[in-house]
């Protein structure tokens, strides 16, 4: 999904490490595909493919030359939707990933339809239907140009790259100029380091000869017609030479910047080389493609879980349309473990949609707790009963809206140094609490948590809770103030600069397992 929250993309892709040490991928051949679990999204890996090879691999219909340090994964969508392959933050500049989906087994694999591009693939895609993927690097083609800058200007500030466009092949310089020659792909614009590079630069030049991507000269005396000459050597295929004349009058004489015609420099237009490429770091992010949220909310806790005592607790999600046009919104469970997203729901106008047990039903999980991230394209109002059965038929249970979080005002979003408070807790021996924390950001956060009776003195001891990025922990009150609380509330702080957190509270009745929602509200 495309977040509202900037820091939710960060965390996916920019927060882990490579290997210490390069080696083939675990991935390098079909037959060791990495699985995309179909229910985990997103899924993310940063992967060094430099070692990577790419014997054998079948034709990639959509770039030419066929690309090479080919990985790959195996991907099973529980739901059908359109999902996103993002590579695009891959590293470095030069490594650019070209992904390609095929169905079958790996010895007869058949691409699928529309679903090869380089950088971000997003491909509408079948549940139950078994994807293969596959990540390779695109070879560069290299078409190399000479660019001139005298006395530190660029001569052709207008062309791509620092050292500018084509400008002409003809260049007026005057004796002692500082001269720099550097080639660059014309293709793309960027300056070509691979391969060896020979440079004789012309009737008194000084010095007479370079090496390297780039060459800094003067002259020493005038000369009517000399040529720069560049002969490069791309890796393993034969050298391409190019080069620029130089008009060079006097030191006192003066000298136009350039000449027309504007066109590339090439001698030889059209002789070009391919540059297999050398891999990188590939940043892979798959998740279903979604439209720009206009809104975000957190219901701060839904269930699907039984109990030490055996009882079950499960929650219900509502939500409706407020809008007289169609709204879409989109679902993450975050829980201590991580996070999950669930497909799409599109509501008609004034509609309404409430999904039984959505931590089973959307998210396809069991034994677990925590917040539900609800994002949509239009106003809507939601939340979740979180109920469990009474002994003789009913049940029991309490609702819980979801709150506003994309406003730093919100009441449900404490920010560096705010106060949250929790109202009507309850501790003791006819009733427990549990204190649930969300992090909203990409970096640990640490919340303080104390307890205070009626009188307002605090209650056992103080919590310091660390919560992970992206994560929802639950605590009981018990462990801060034991059995001793039979009225008062709880205090959240926010103690950690460029943090947003959240908290709610679930007192439960012992004896008949009836819970209630206590949002949390800020201290001014």
């Amino acid at each position: 999904m495309s977040k509202p929250i900037p820091s939710l993309i960060a965390v996916l892709i920019l927060g882990l490490a490579l290997p210490a040490t390069a080696a083939p991928p675990q991935n390098d051949t079909c037959s060791g595909a990495t699985t995309i679990p179909g229910l985990e999204l997103p899924f993310t890996q940063v992967l060094d493919t430099t070692q990577a090879a790419s014997d054998g691999d079948p034709v990639v219909t959509c770039v030419t030359p066929a690309p090479g340090k080919s990985v790959w994964y195996k991907f099973r969508p529980e739901t059908s939707d359109v999902y996103a392959f993002d590579a695009g933050e891959s590293t470095p500049a030069g490594y650019e990933p070209v992904l390609t989906l095929f169905t079958g087994s790996c010895g007869g694999l058949t691409p699928v339809a529309d679903a090869c591009a380089r950088g971000r693939l997003v491909a509408p895609l079948t549940a139950g239907t078994t994807y293969t993927l596959l990540v390779a690097g695109a070879a560069t083609v290299v078409d190399p140009e000479i660019r001139i800058a005298v006395n530190g200007i660029d001569l052709c500030p207008g062309g791509p790259g620092p050292g500018g466009g084509p400008c002409g092949t003809t260049m007026n310089v005057r004796v002692g100029d500082q001269i720099s020659a550097r080639v660059y792909n014309s293709l793309n614009g960027n300056l070509l380091t691979a391969g060896t590079f020979a440079w004789t630069l012309g009737t008194n030049a000084d010095p007479a000869t370079a090496t390297g991507s780039s060459a800094a000269f003067k002259y020493t005396a005038p000369v009517a017609s000399t040529n720069v000459v560049l002969t490069w050597t791309p890796p393993d295929q034969s050298p391409i030479t190019r080069q620029v004349t130089m008009i060079v009058a006097a030191a006192s004489g003066l000298a136009p910047l350039m000449q027309a015609p504007a066109r590339p420099f090439s001698l030889a237009a059209g002789e070009t080389a391919t540059i297999p490429s050398s891999g990188g770091t590939l940043r892979l992010l798959v998740q279903r493609d979604a439209p720009d949220w206009r809104f975000t909310s957190i219901v701060p806790s839904v269930a699907s879980v039984t109990n030490a005592a055996g009882i079950p607790y499960v929650s219900d999600y509502s939500v409706s349309n407020m809008q007289s046009v169609e709204t879409i919104v989109g679902l993450e469970l975050w829980t201590a473990a991580g996070r999950r997203e669930s497909s799409l729901i599109r509501l008609p106008a004034y509609g309404s949609k409430t999904m039984r047990d959505v931590v089973k039903s959307a998210f396809g999980l069991e034994q677990t707790f925590g917040s539900l991230l609800v994002y949509s394209t239009g106003y809507i109002t939601s939340g979740a009963r979180t109920w469990a059965p009474v002994a003789g038929g009913g049940t029991n249970g309490q609702f819980a809206l979801a709150g506003d979080v994309r406003s730093p005002s919100s009441a449900a979003v404490l920010l560096m140094g705010e106060t949250g408070v929790l109202t009507g807790v309850r501790q003791d021996s006819g009733f427990r609490t549990n204190i649930g924390i969300y992090n909203l950001t990409d970096k640990d956060c640490v919340v303080e948590v104390e307890a205070r009776n009626d009188e307002g003195q605090r209650v056992g001891s103080q919590l310091v809770l660390t919560v992970p990025p992206i994560r929802y922990v639950q605590q009981s009150l018990g462990d801060l103030t034991g059995n001793n609380l039979p009225s008062g509330s709880v205090r959240l702080v926010n103690t950690t600069t460029g943090c947003a957190v959240g908290g709610v509270a679930y007192v439960i009745d012992n004896a008949t397992q009836d819970p209630f929602a206590v949002s949390q509200r800020k201290r001014p």
